[in-house]
């Protein structure tokens, strides 16, 4: 007979004890049972660790043990504790619940789905009730739901509905992971079960709320956010989301008041002054709208004064001016709306009446636009120079450069004997002086130019960028150790107005489609003076969108847009292969038109700068334009130029967008432009593989996903397949999918496109779309193939590794997210191992090289080996040693698939032996970064580093992608020994 634990009653257990004769170990359990419940929890942990004593092999003192440790918030020991009991009992599924529980206490997450499962499995069913199996269910469904692990977290979380029925916390969470999945009606159902069994939590009413509002249920939306505010006041969220909602039904006074009130009780966020800010401004519209003028205009005031300074609310406060009589303060805020959004020309008739009231012109108005040249020193200063310095470059401003009243100074500067902080650049002009230190860090100058590893590199922070007064003349020197010599001389000149019209009417045209009135000498003029673009960008909005949530109040600024619709196809996870159907379909790229409803947007012309590819949609209706950004994947960022808007999904930042797309193709305009009047003659004329960084992660995670759902869905064959810059290739795509390639460059492209009349597309899919089946499926094909491709040398030595055991793997890193006693910490690990097997074996990992190694590559895999070369020193003799440091992935999965435990980074260090081989391990990653590496990469065996024993070590200037860490090398071998006492040789 069994107690709803699972494990019988307390003295079903005493009773074993003295079948046992153990008396002792009885009176023991029996003062530390009583001990834990009166609260004295110290002197519990005494008590049981002495019936352990008594009887070590008794899993009944090692479960009341961990108990009494995790109630002491000793979470490390209680693990420790709990992972006794079931080695003693290894069907005890009550302690596999409670060590998964204090697991997640660690940020063991996939540790703890794995104790949850056997929990699961161990737990007798037949009993009823058997709140044991639901608990179970409910933190694995939890755990899964944190670990973005959707599907799996759905149906742990209905399994626990099913064994108890009346769980509110299990509806709401399975709520929580239904509105993930966008599957909105039945979330509504599960928030409302959750309410109906009295939960009250707020986060149950806002959950619920933005469902409503997903399938525009308005009115149930707005009460369900008022019910929270009636259950708790002081709640600013609850008036955040009540407030947001009333700006998308028009009710402007009311959402106002509801934002008022979350800046009242949240009055330090920036984010709820904004939201109050935007309120603000369309109550301000509003009153105009009525020619409340004088009150319109103190609302846009106040807009500013919250921080919501964009181009639309000096735009509207300059017209309010206008309406008053204030002509002068019109022409600022009308200026000031133009710099926003140059293109707007309502915006520009509105800055004209301005100046014609006050007896001037546009066309004379004189501007804050110059145009830059760029010269260099004397020869004497340059010899100099180059005697002092490795290198030096000026990367802003450059020659015909356009800029708005303060030009951007920066650059690099690497010397050859002083160091960093003797060096100083000093801008002069007629009117002032300015010093500015070398503090910028800049990865591509000593990855590119010194062709060297960047962790710990004195020269990392070689750049400099400032901004100076415009001057017509202004005198750069580099400063070393007090000397100053020449370097360049800035020269600017005041652009005319009537030539910037010009170009931004020229621009214009081409944004909506204008292509035949554009003269050649309009292009030639953009093409010349295209500077940095902002002439013809300005400010634009950059929303980054990962959820509907985050796009609702750009609704409100162009209520004529339909961007759910052309979003809901971005968030689609084959968004490639459906694209690439309808060219076999149609011949053409076609995606919803967000100009007109229930129309299209077509794609016949690519453009390939930069690594990017950028794809131009034109609506069929209103004839607007928009682009498609392609990067590492097919759907990296949308921008609308007409709107002056930017829409960042993956892989992109706004500046990304602007220095790549706008100024480079304005550089390069006429082409493009001729290309573009021919586009009734384009025929689709193949794939690109993504671009890929320097590590695997992005090309295995995210460029092959894209060419999996193609050749899962038989179009990968249709076509030529062009893969660009092949250097950054870890697999041989060929090979993988049996496909023939070939290799292109930017220039062949470009060439490919114009000359042929041709227009491409670029394969990938973000990881956040990755399918778990397909996952699976692509993960064994990679392994299938690289085992056919081993090498017989390699096959040689994976022959004598497989006579070790143990065999390990042991990762190190010389670049970022590095632990830093790896030399000291893994020989000791390896050393100890050595002891108890004296036929150990260990396989070092490193730099992954790809099929085509770079200088760089070369480098960075150097810096790896001689971390192994300073691990090996120290190991005893005896130990069989073998290096994949800077080896292809074919080589790597050779030894992957043979050794028998690991240890590596949780991130891309892992993906060889835990993503594909499917190794057991341990992973170790600062605490900064590990959610993000469990959510954004699969991970099958692994052992996590507790996160209680993790001590983040902040890079100083890179930031939280490149933090190392600090662990006791005692925390990994004792993980690993007990990875190895459960597996058999």
């Amino acid at each position: 007979m069994t107690d709803f634990y699972g494990f019988g009653t307390i003295s079903h257990g005493f009773g074993m004890a003295l079948v046992w004769g153990v008396s002792q170990l009885v009176s023991d359990l029996v003062r530390g049972n009583q001990l834990l419940r009166s609260g004295k929890l110290e002197e519990a942990v005494d008590a049981f660790q002495k019936a352990i004593a008594h009887h070590p092999h008794f899993h009944w003192s090692h479960y009341e043990l961990g108990e009494s440790l995790a109630a002491l918030g000793r979470w490390q020991e209680a693990v420790d504790a709990y992972k006794k009991a079931v080695k003693y009992n290894p069907d005890f599924y009550w302690a596999y619940q409670k060590l998964g529980e204090t697991l997640n206490k660690l940020d063991c997450w996939e540790e703890a789905v794995r104790c949850f499962r056997k929990a699961i499995d161990f737990n007798p069913k037949a009993v009823e009730p058997n709140p044991g199996l639901y608990w179970a269910y409910q933190y694995l469904g939890e755990t899964l739901h944190r670990l973005a692990r959707w599907e799996e977290a759905v149906t742990a979380l209905r399994q626990a509905i099913a064994v108890n029925p009346t769980a509110k916390w299990s509806y709401f969470y399975l709520a929580e992971v239904l509105a993930k999945q966008e599957e909105w009606s039945e979330a509504i159902a599960s928030y409302q079960k959750a309410i109906a069994l009295n939960l009250t939590e707020p986060e149950v009413f806002w959950g619920l709320g933005k469902a409503l509002e997903a399938l525009n249920r308005w009115d149930e939306a707005i009460a369900t956010y008022q019910k929270t505010i009636e259950l708790n006041i002081n709640k600013y969220q609850s008036y955040q989301y009540l407030g947001n909602l009333l700006l998308r039904q028009r009710q402007w006074t009311e959402a106002v008041a509801a934002h008022e009130k979350a800046v009242q009780l949240n009055p330090k966020s920036p984010a709820s002054k904004q939201n109050l800010g935007r309120a603000l401004f369309y109550l301000g519209k509003s009153l105009a709208e009525q020619n409340l003028w004088s009150e319109a205009v103190e609302h846009y005031r106040q807009t500013l004064d919250l921080g919501f300074d964009q181009g639309q609310v000096h735009y509207h406060l300059g017209k309010g001016l206008n309406q008053l009589g204030c002509y002068e303060e019109a022409v600022v805020e009308l200026k000031q709306a133009l710099e926003f959004n140059p293109l707007f020309l309502e915006w520009e008739q509105e800055l004209e009446y301005a100046l014609n009231q006050l007896g001037r012109t546009l066309s004379t108005e004189s501007t804050d636009t110059w145009k830059i040249q760029v010269t260099e020193s004397s020869n004497d200063n340059n010899h100099k120079l180059k005697e002092l310095l490795r290198g030096s470059w000026i990367h802003h401003p450059k020659n015909n450069q356009i800029y708005y009243r303060f030009p951007v100074i920066s650059g690099w500067i690497l010397p050859k004997k002083h160091d960093l902080s003797s060096i100083k650049v000093i801008a002069k002009s007629d009117k002032y002086e300015h010093e500015e230190l070398l503090s910028v860090a800049r990865r591509d100058v000593i990855t590119k130019i010194l062709g060297e590893a960047i962790e710990g590199h004195p020269l990392l922070c070689c750049g400099f960028s400032f901004q100076v007064e415009p001057a017509e003349q202004i005198e750069l020197y580099i400063n070393i150790e007090d000397e100053s010599y020449h370097w360049k001389t800035i020269q600017s000149t005041l652009l005319p107005y009537h030539t910037i019209v010009r170009i931004k009417g020229t621009w214009r045209k081409f944004i909506t489609n204008n292509i035949n009135s554009i003269s050649n000498q309009d292009a030639d003029m953009l093409q010349l003076l295209i500077g940095d673009g902002k002439i013809i960008y300005g400010k634009p909005v950059v929303i980054t969108y990962q959820r509907d949530e985050d796009i609702n109040h750009i609704d409100l600024s162009h209520g004529d847009i339909n961007f759910k619709k052309l979003l809901s196809c971005f968030k689609n996870a084959e968004f490639c292969s459906d694209l690439i159907q309808s060219v076999i379909e149609k011949g053409y790229l076609s995606l919803p038109d967000p100009f007109a409803s229930d129309s299209c947007a077509i794609c016949k012309e690519s453009f390939h700068i930069g690594r990017c590819t950028f794809l131009r949609f034109v609506s069929q209706t209103s004839g607007k334009t928009f682009f498609i950004k392609q990067d590492v994947t097919s759907q990296d960022a949308i921008y609308l130029p007409t709107e002056n808007l930017v829409i960042l999904y993956v892989h992109s930042r706004q500046p990304d967008i602007m220095r790549h797309f706008v100024i480079d193709f304005g550089l390069k305009f006429r082409k493009f432009i001729n290309y573009i009047i021919q586009n009734y003659k384009n025929n689709f004329g193949g794939l690109i593989g993504g671009y890929c960084t320097n590590r695997p992660s992005h090309f295995y995670q995210e460029v092959c996903h894209g060419f999996f759902f193609l050749y899962k869905n038989q179009q990968i064959q249709k076509f030529p397949l062009f893969l660009f810059e092949e250097d950054r290739y870890f697999f041989s795509i060929s090979d993988l999918f049996d496909v023939e390639t070939s290799v292109k460059t930017i220039d062949d492209l470009n060439k490919n496109t114009f000359h042929n009349q041709v227009f491409l597309f670029k394969i990938g899919t973000p990881h956040a779309f990755r399918n778990v089946i397909d996952s699976e499926k692509l993960a064994k094909m990679i392994v299938k193939k690289a085992s056919k491709l081993i090498d017989a040398e390699t096959e040689q030595e994976v022959k004598v590794a497989r006579e070790c055991y143990p065999l390990l793997w042991l990762g190190v890193t010389g670049q970022k997210r590095a632990w830093v006693e790896q030399v000291e910490g893994g020989a000791k690990i390896i050393t100890e191992l050595a002891k108890i097997y004296p036929n150990i074996g260990v396989v070092f990992d490193g730099w992954t090289a790809p099929l085509h190694p770079t200088q760089s590559d070369i480098n960075q895999a150097a810096t790896d080996q001689a971390v192994v070369d300073e691990i090996v020193q120290l190991l005893p003799p005896s130990v069989k040693t073998f290096t994949v440091v800077g080896s292809t992935s074919v080589r790597k999965l050779a030894f992957a698939t043979v050794i028998d435990v690991f240890i590596a980074n949780k991130s891309t260090g892992s993906i060889h032996v835990d993503r594909f081989a499917k190794k057991p391990g341990v992973v170790h990653i600062s605490n900064s970064f590990r959610l993000f590496t469990s959510q954004k990469i699969p991970h099958n065996n692994i052992v996590n580093v507790p996160s209680n024993q993790v001590i983040d070590i902040p890079h100083p200037v890179l930031g939280i992608d490149h933090t190392s860490y600090s662990i006791n090398p005692d925390v990994i071998l004792n993980l690993v020994k007990e990875i190895l006492a459960q597996s058999n040789p």
